[in-house]
């Protein structure tokens, strides 16, 4: 039976977080994304144990996903490839725990409108 501890890997606190880390990562999460028209504000209302919020949305199209942005130096939480998932905080996308480049697959559904939109 898989430990607990492996199912929970990079969602506990974030230790020796701080705002600017965070908002020079979700820069760059924006990017990754690859959204052309997203804007971003700060939410400092849902700040938790080392996770700074941010509301990632589209005006055009109603739409927006909330991002609880690890605070560390953008390599500690970037995670694209092939690298160990260990050590990598998760990020908080619309409540649901992720890691970087998965991360960036639900903040690119959540902001693309579908025919009902």
């Amino acid at each position: 039976m898989p430990s607990p501890f492996m199912a929970d890997m990079g969602t506990g606190p974030v230790y020796g977080a701080d705002e600017d880390n965070a908002a020079t990562n979700i820069k760059t999460l924006i990017a990754d994304c690859g959204l052309e028209g997203a804007s971003c504000v700060r939410d400092a209302s849902g700040d938790c144990d080392g996770r700074f919020t941010f509301v990632i949305y589209r005006p055009d199209a109603g739409l927006c996903a909330v991002v609880d942005m690890p605070g560390l130096q953008l390599e500690k939480v970037r995670r694209m490839g092939d690298d160990n998932v260990v050590g990598f905080p998760r990020l908080y996308v619309n409540g649901g725990s992720w890691i970087w480049m998965y991360a960036v697959d639900i903040i690119k559904m959540s902001l693309e409108p579908t025919e009902d939109d």
